[in-house]
């Protein structure tokens, strides 16, 4: 009898030990495969601040900053030009160093007049005739159209500023298409940026996609001031209000000064609270009265 029960325990510390054998098995297993997972790790952009970059973080932090430089340089542009990258026609040329041109935001519309709807049978009329006539329109670019061609400088310039990564010359760096959505928010302009990334070294490869930059700009207040000039604008078309002009100047905190141009009259708004490349920031755009 205390044979077979010394046999018994036998048996089970035998069990024990096996189950201890399988559970350090498995530990070592999940250890092996979160090693792997290190070697070869997929990271999204919009985790920066929960994952681990390693030994491609300074790519990640590069990427980040032309972005952000890239940004600055489109929101400069657009105010140059009154919110494209190169204005539309009708357009003013005031700068000889710049083909790009000032958008004109009051503009004559051009519409055609034909007296041919006012003839009848019965009531004589002279020969048919067609004329234009110079109506005032209102051609001030809607924020979504601005925050599209903030989108379009950086979907074409960014690559100038990553310069083909030339100086991580160690990673084999694959780039995609850029894709970017820019968004106008207040006291900032924030650039969501779809850039694939295949970023490799021996045997690891990093894939990055997401990235997001910020520049702080009161643009939007700045549209917000030209939206409601405009709305008053239109009221009196040949005519420019000065009060206007000096009241939302005061409800923005913004400045905005006149220049006579040959063919009308070039705008710009002054912001001395927001620097763009160091200066301070300004948006121009054009109104013709006659």
């Amino acid at each position: 009898m205390k044979k077979e029960g010394l046999d018994k325990r036998i048996i089970c510390v035998n069990k024990k030990s096996q189950i201890t054998v399988f559970i350090i098995i498995g530990i070592l297993l999940v250890v092996a495969i979160a090693a792997y997972l290190t070697l070869n790790v997929s990271l999204n952009g919009n985790n920066a601040n929960n994952m681990n970059y390693g030994e491609t973080r300074p790519i990640y932090n590069f990427v980040q900053d032309c972005i952000e430089e890239t940004g600055e340089d489109a929101i400069y542009q657009i105010g140059k030009t009154g919110g494209y990258v190169i204005a539309p026609e009708p357009r003013m040329h005031f700068d000889e160093k710049s083909d790009d041109g000032v958008a004109f935001y009051l503009h004559d519309s051009g519409k055609k007049f034909s007296n041919q709807n006012a003839l009848t049978p019965s009531v004589p009329s002279a020969a048919p005739y067609e004329e234009v006539v110079f109506e005032k329109e209102n051609l001030m670019p809607t924020k979504e159209i601005i925050e599209k061609q903030l989108s379009l400088y950086m979907d074409s310039f960014l690559y100038y500023c990553v310069g083909d990564f030339s100086d991580f010359s160690d990673f084999n760096i694959t780039q995609g298409k850029i894709k970017t959505t820019s968004k106008i928010e207040k006291n900032k302009v924030v650039f969501n940026v779809n850039y694939p990334l295949t970023i490799s070294k021996e045997s690891r490869t990093y894939v990055f996609n997401e990235f997001s930059g910020e520049v702080f700009v009161r643009l939007n207040q700045t549209y917000s001031l030209i939206q409601e000039l405009m709305d008053e604008q239109m009221k009196k078309p040949d005519a420019i209000c000065m009060s206007c002009i000096y009241d939302l100047s005061t409800k923005y905190d913004l400045k905005v000064k006149m220049m006579d141009a040959e063919g009308g009259i070039i705008f710009v708004v002054l912001d001395e609270k927001s620097k763009i490349n160091n200066h301070d920031y300004l948006f121009y755009f054009a109104n013709k009265y006659n």
